[in-house]
Parts: C-alpha cells; structure tokens; sequence
C-alpha cells in the first residue's frame, strides 16, 4: 500500500516536472525568436540610420567649415558699422586675435 502510493507520488511529480520543461522550453524557444528579430533590427535597420546620421553630421560639418569665416567677417562688420567695438568670430578663441586683424 505504501509502495503505491509513494510510486504514484513520483510519478506525479516526475510530470509536473516533464510539463515545467515543456513550459520552460516554450519559453526558451520565444526568447530565442525575439532574440534573432532584434538582431535583424540593428543589423538593417539601426546600421543604417546610424550612417544616415554620420553622413548628415558630416555634412553639416562641411558646411559650417565652409561659411564660418564668411559670416564671422560680415558679423564684425556690421557690428562695427552700427559703433561696437567688441569683435566676434565663429571660431576658436585663440584663432581670434589672428582672424579679427588680418580682417579689419
């Protein structure tokens, strides 16, 4: 009587743990899919807006390069037009002193 019970007790239990892995695949098995779409994600689409972006940083870059000293020159003249002294430039500080007297 005992024998049979204790044998009914291990085989429930040993199916409550056969139906936990089974859930705990399942589980594993999700995760392994949500896994493999992220990776999809930043290997197209992620990768490429972030060059998207490099390209833009770059350009912008270029662009500031190529009209800092332009506007940093008519600024100080129309400041000095309208009687301020104070002269202001769109670069470094220490390029300043250079920019502002080959400038006036």
């Amino acid at each position: 009587m005992m024998n049979e019970y204790v044998e009914e007790d291990t085989t429930n239990i040993l199916y409550k743990i056969n139906k936990n892995l089974e859930k705990i695949n399942e589980k594993l098995i999700n995760l392994e899919s949500k896994i493999e779409n992220i990776e999809k994600k930043i290997d197209s689409d992620i990768v490429d807006e972030c060059k998207k972006m490099g390209n833009h940083i770059n350009f912008v870059e270029n662009v500031y390069e190529n009209v800092k000293h332009p506007l940093g020159y008519i600024n100080n003249k129309i400041k000095n037009f309208m009687g301020n002294e104070k002269t202001y430039s769109l670069t470094e500080n220490s390029n300043n002193s250079n920019n502002n007297s080959n400038n006036n």
